[in-house]
């Protein structure tokens, strides 16, 4: 299909409030300072991130999000003559349960329902409400016709109190076990869970890189992006890298100036600031020592030889301690295996190479991304395989087959 053919197809009203969206986020984001640092010295205090993380999140985020980015976004998610893609209505009650991990980590989700055409219902973390809050109310403020679709609170009990009606879908990010003891605080809303009928998890916890050349070292500017990808928001986002798989063993680079100076680097421009250390991070690292296991300890960071438990089938892949990150000597054959196994491959969100490579170039129909890009996603990347606004626009031929 041409791209003529994308455009007649997507409805005029997406388009419209892809153009009002982004004129008012590049409205908001660039507002005067003394606008704006109130908000993020707020969010600063509220989540727990440094004041350079959450500047480098807001500066991602106002190259990334244009009226340009969401139209091209609109248009990729309707790029298809399915006749199954229908607009949501503003009647259609999406609620989204955001996590608090990464500034203004629930902004793709709140702009997929914005743009589909139905009604978002936010549950806005408390660890990451200054941003998220601050924006939602200037476009109820500046747009009238949409905010007559957006609610939010990080209250469940004042949320369902502004939500007139059933709701239709949810999107919620974290594991399984927590959707159900999140639902049960609308259990006193038996109209609402009844009525559900599509539920959209995000689940995938780290990801991983590809060290792929052989013969050669990587670059400075190859150290520097594997640095920004482990330790930006203290690595607690499901794009940060948990697992690093390289041709060599961790004892070819164990010594390397260039890889220490680049995490060190990292952590001065992100102003990482963890006191104490965690103690179970540090037992890891006299584990290491006493038992001459290749590492290397950066401040509140340890890059270690992976244990021999983590290919056991049914161990998770990444390590359970905060700031622990597994090194592994392999090839592209190991990632599509854990990709494979049930278990492990739940917990992969994405794959990221150091070396340039195909754009189309896949494992296991999961793409394989450029390293620098792990921290900085486009609008329109896919979470857990899944485009959230092409997913919405999928549940009201399903909401009427029911």
């Amino acid at each position: 299909m041409d791209k003529a053919d994308t455009v007649e197809n997507v409805p005029k009203r997406a388009i419209q409030t892809a153009e009002i969206l982004g004129k008012r986020w590049q409205e908001w984001i660039h507002q005067p300072p003394e606008v704006m640092e109130p908000i993020i010295a707020a969010q600063v205090d509220q989540s727990g991130h440094t004041r350079a993380d959450v500047v480098y999140q807001l500066k991602h985020l106002a190259d990334a999000i244009t009226p340009e980015s969401l139209r091209q976004w609109v248009q990729k998610s309707w790029s298809t003559s399915d006749s199954t893609l229908q607009e949501l209505q503003p009647t259609d009650v999406v609620c989204c349960i955001h996590a608090g991990n990464l500034p203004m980590v629930g902004l793709q989700d709140m702009f997929a329902v914005a743009l589909s055409g139905g009604f978002y219902a936010g549950k806005v973390s408390r660890r990451d409400a200054s941003l998220m809050c601050a924006w939602l109310e200037y476009l109820k403020d500046h747009e009238p016709d949409l905010s007559e679709r957006i609610a939010w609170s990080t209250e469940s009990k004042s949320l369902m109190q502004k939500i007139h009606g059933s709701i239709n879908a949810w999107i919620f990010t974290g594991n399984e076990s927590t959707w159900d003891s999140i639902k049960h605080q609308w259990a006193d809303q038996p109209s609402i869970t009844e009525s559900t009928h599509s539920t959209l998890i995000r689940r995938a916890e780290a990801s991983i890189v590809m060290l792929e050349d052989e013969d050669e070292s990587l670059t400075p500017s190859q150290w520097n992006a594997l640095a920004e990808a482990i330790l930006r928001y203290q690595g607690k986002g499901c794009r940060s890298v948990g697992v690093i798989l390289s041709a060599h063993p961790l004892s070819h680079y164990q010594h390397s100036c260039a890889m220490v100076d680049s995490l060190e680097s990292v952590l001065i421009k992100s102003m990482h600031d963890e006191r104490p250390i965690l103690q179970e991070r540090q037992m890891e690292r006299g584990w290491c020592a006493a038992n001459q296991i290749a590492h290397v300890w950066v401040d509140h960071l340890l890059i270690r030889e992976a244990p021999e438990i983590l290919f056991e089938e049914k161990e998770s892949l990444f390590s359970p301690i905060p700031g622990v990150v597994y090194w592994v000597q392999g090839n592209e054959s190991m990632i599509s295996s854990w990709l494979k196994n049930p278990k492990k491959g739940s917990q992969i969100q994405s794959v990221y190479t150091a070396q340039s490579t195909n754009s189309s170039k896949q494992i296991e129909r999961i793409p394989v991304e450029q390293l620098d890009t792990a921290q900085q996603p486009p609008l329109d990347w896919t979470p857990d395989g899944e485009n959230p606004l092409r997913w919405l626009l999928y549940q009201p031929s399903k909401w009427c087959a029911s």
